[in-house]
């Protein structure tokens, strides 16, 4: 979906008055050409010791055994804002012009990341999500981004997603996540250590034997 005004593009990346014109042009040229994807389904959950394992791949993580051990399902999921923006981006020679194009590639993963949440709840009737992404922890090292592309087979063909070498995503603004039932709220800021982090959402807590 990209549905993403003006007005609230202007307002995030705080575009001064002096260059809405100009933001327009951009605005415009990235809206015609957005094609934000998704994609998502429903995997069976089992343990083993400390390991836990999801849709035939295993993970070496106590965060997901504890969050996921005993439910019997969790949800695997990719998002993007789309291989077209990404070009888009390549393209740019101008600061400004590449800024831009990124943070309207940004807000675009964001709303397509949003509305894939609120169609997997739709979709296996669950009230609660919380999610846990590859990389986010030492316990969830990035590494496990491959076990989770080999969930989907190739995610390039479907969505335009790759891995590089180093288990980071292509195009750039994309996120991937392994969703899962909670009665209580599970953020991964709670065990992230990283002090002054703007996007912190829970005090930290530190593991036992951290």
């Amino acid at each position: 979906q990209t549905n993403l005004s003006f007005e609230r593009a202007c307002l995030k990346l705080r575009v001064n008055e002096d260059y809405r014109e100009e933001f327009q042009d951009i605005y415009n040229q990235c809206m015609e050409i957005a094609s934000p994807k998704c994609m998502f389904g429903m995997a069976e959950v089992s343990v083993e010791g400390s390991r836990t394992c999801v849709a035939g791949e295993w993970f070496d993580s106590r965060l997901m055994r504890e969050n996921m051990g005993a439910l019997g399902r969790a949800f695997p999921s990719i998002a993007t804002c789309g291989r077209e923006l990404y070009e888009r981006y390549q393209q740019c020679d101008d600061i400004l012009e590449k800024f831009w194009v990124d943070g309207i590639s940004e807000l675009l993963l964001n709303a397509a990341a949003s509305e894939m949440r609120a169609r997997i709840q739709e979709t296996y009737h669950t009230e609660r999500l919380s999610s846990m992404s590859p990389g986010s922890l030492n316990d969830f090292p990035i590494v496990h981004q491959q076990a989770l592309f080999r969930m989907f087979g190739n995610p390039f063909a479907a969505i335009g997603v790759e891995l590089t070498p180093e288990n980071l995503m292509l195009p750039h603004k994309s996120c991937s996540a392994i969703y899962f039932e909670s009665e209580q709220p599970y953020e991964n800021c709670a065990y992230c250590p990283r002090p002054n982090c703007p996007n912190r959402r829970a005090r930290f807590v530190r593991l036992v034997g951290q």
